[in-house]
């Protein structure tokens, strides 16, 4: 390796997967699926305990304890093949296995699908006994909402061909939207005399320029080059709002796409609905805070290719090693224990995070049965810091859960699991508003800070709101590309106002968001979190007495309640509060009134 390129790979981190498997012609994983196969055989014999009307806990809990057993074996190999695939979308050969193991994972978990279905149906007398069962406690919950999704379950033969449907249905084309996203040529950009190849992580970086006509420009060809696929990117998301309907509301129950995504976040349709609401009611606040951008920006128009515009030319880039100090020593002002895991992960070889190349856009924190493993791709700024710092804090989550809760209660839902990140993001800023020296440099940090809540209270609702109009129109007319383009644009100058240019080719700006293509109905979750962990962070600020103790719990606690009674029980945060949602937005309308009397200090 030339000296250029050894000192370009220092500058980041790489993980080495070898805790998983040493390579992708590893024997052993060859070896680890022919096992799963051969204990997925073996578990047919308890088929027999759903024969009968009453189960015994003593009969049912080696079954449960072989259940996971597989679950982790399988979870482990297709944790591999996707890490190794993630950093080279292009790799055949590592595509190649992780087809293989996506297609036995479907194989095994149809073969599996007898016992969660029988766990879920069986009789009440039964599933009470179960419940009150010492010898199942630990296991508790994971039976309890088997049972309160029962009447969403087909029969088993009927579970069984959805879930190969599946493969070749939503799966398959949320793989091609990958494939498409994986491909899609930038170009190049010229900035200061140097030209720059763009990917999408270099655009969203560019878009945090000082210089009006670099962010124009990389906001233009961003949009553009979505838009020239628009054809494709249309059609793969009509056939995955085609695929859901499908499954959910003609073969399932005939609820709405909202009711699905109530039952598995364990929070109520009345909930959701609120919260969307209540975004759409404090528009407001949105406005104020982009009014504030664009007078201190001295800008005749605003749009949102300056939403994360700096409010001074102040480029300053910050070492990978220098963002894990920061995290450290941010992490080590809340807690010992809680700082201590974070620095085991920061200094372990579990983390990649050089950007740019054939890697998966984005960032996230995988959960293996060795340890979390993050992909990000950091660019040198505050922007990258808080991201390292958030899936940090998905990871923190984990490394608390593993060592408390079974493998099938590790993970809660998506407004849980989203907790300890956000809360992460909150002790760093603390943490550098406290410490940097340059009243420049910290006032472009509260406001990068500041509009990052702003986005995820006000951009993540309306990514939901968005899917949910989409299949209102599925059921009625073709959902085609000039009505998916036209909606999402209305809904953007809605939220925007007329003090935010919103030109047409923000149309395309919905083709730009994977998780409607991956995990639907997943986005309003960030902006729940987001209220919880206002609430949460609100306590800890006022000191509340017993507050750490009771946030570590909360994080301990994983999925083994309802995430609605974690909250309630552990921190007294009350998601069926009707205040609950004005409290979190008046705290981020304080912060945007204490950005706005430090920018005028300067």
């Amino acid at each position: 390796m030339k000296s250029h390129e050894a000192q370009e790979e220092n500058r980041f981190a790489s993980w080495n997967l070898e805790p998983l498997y040493s390579s992708i012609s590893d024997p052993k994983i060859v070896e680890d699926l022919n096992e799963v196969s051969q204990l997925a055989e073996e578990f047919q014999r308890y088929r027999v305990l759903f024969e009968s009307d009453t189960i015994d806990p003593e009969n049912l809990s080696p079954a449960v304890i072989l259940y996971e057993e597989i679950q982790g074996k399988l979870h482990r190999a297709y944790a591999f093949a996707h890490l190794m695939l993630d950093v080279d979308l292009e790799n055949s050969e590592k595509l190649a296995l992780m087809e293989k193991i996506r297609a036995k994972g479907a194989e095994i978990q149809s073969e599996l699908q007898f016992f969660t279905h029988g766990l879920a149906r069986m009789k009440d007398k039964s599933h009470n006994r179960i419940l009150d069962s010492d010898l199942l406690a630990n296991y508790r919950y994971f039976l309890q909402s088997l049972k309160e999704k029962e009447t969403w379950l087909l029969s088993e033969d009927e579970e069984r061909i959805i879930r190969f449907k599946n493969l070749h249905g939503s799966g398959a084309w949320s793989k091609f939207f990958t494939e498409i996203e994986s491909s899609l040529d930038f170009g190049t950009l010229t900035k200061n005399g140097e030209v720059l190849e763009l990917s999408k992580s270099k655009i969203r970086a560019l878009k945090g320029s000082h210089d009006y006509s670099i962010r124009k420009s990389a906001y233009l060809r961003e949009c553009e080059t979505y838009g020239q696929m628009n054809r494709f990117l249309a059609f793969t998301y009509k056939s995955i709002v085609a695929d859901y309907q499908t499954e959910l509301e003609r073969l399932r129950t005939k609820q709405g796409a909202l009711a699905q995504s109530a039952l598995e976040e364990e929070i109520s349709q009345e909930a959701i609905s609120n919260l969307m609401e209540a975004t759409k009611s404090h528009h407001g606040l949105f406005r104020k805070y982009h009014a504030f951008k664009k007078r201190a920006l001295k800008l005749p128009k605003y749009g949102s290719q300056d939403f994360k515009a700096p409010l001074r030319n102040h480029d300053k880039k910050i070492s990978y090693t220098d963002a894990c100090k920061h995290i450290a020593a941010s992490l080590s002002q809340f807690d010992a224990d809680y700082a201590l895991r974070g620095r085991q992960i920061l200094n372990s070889k579990r983390i990649h995070s050089k950007p740019g190349g054939k890697k998966r856009t984005g960032a996230y924190c995988s959960p293996t049965p060795e340890g979390s493993f993050i992909l990000m791709n950091y660019e040198e700024d505050f922007d990258s810091i808080f991201t390292l710092a958030h899936e940090l804090g998905h990871a923190i989550h984990f490394s608390y859960a593993d060592e408390n809760q079974p493998l099938v209660l590790r993970f809660g839902t998506k407004t849980g699991a989203e907790t300890a990140s956000q809360f992460n993001e909150l002790i760093l800023l603390d943490y550098y508003l406290e410490t940097l020296p340059d009243p420049v440099e910290r006032l472009l940090l509260l406001d990068e800070q500041v509009g990052s809540m702003v986005s995820v209270l006000f951009r993540q609702t309306l990514i939901s709101n968005f899917e949910l109009q989409c299949h209102e129109i599925a059921r009625q007319r073709n959902l085609d590309a000039q009505t998916i383009n036209g909606l999402w644009l209305s809904l953007v100058r809605e939220r925007n106002g007329d003090g935010i240019e919103t030109p047409d080719i923000e149309k395309y700006g919905w083709s730009k968001i994977p998780h409607i293509f991956h995990y639907p109905f997943y986005c309003w979750t960030y902006s729940m979190s987001m209220l919880v962990v206002l609430s949460l962070y609100a306590l800890y600020t006022e000191q509340t007495p017993g507050f750490k103790e009771s946030y570590i719990a909360l994080l301990k606690a994983g999925g083994s309640d309802k995430c609605s009674d974690l909250l309630k029980n552990t921190c007294q945060v009350d998601l069926e509060d009707p205040g609950f949602f004005d409290k979190g937005f008046s705290l981020v309308d304080s912060y945007v009134d204490r950005l706005e009397k430090e920018f005028k200090a300067l």
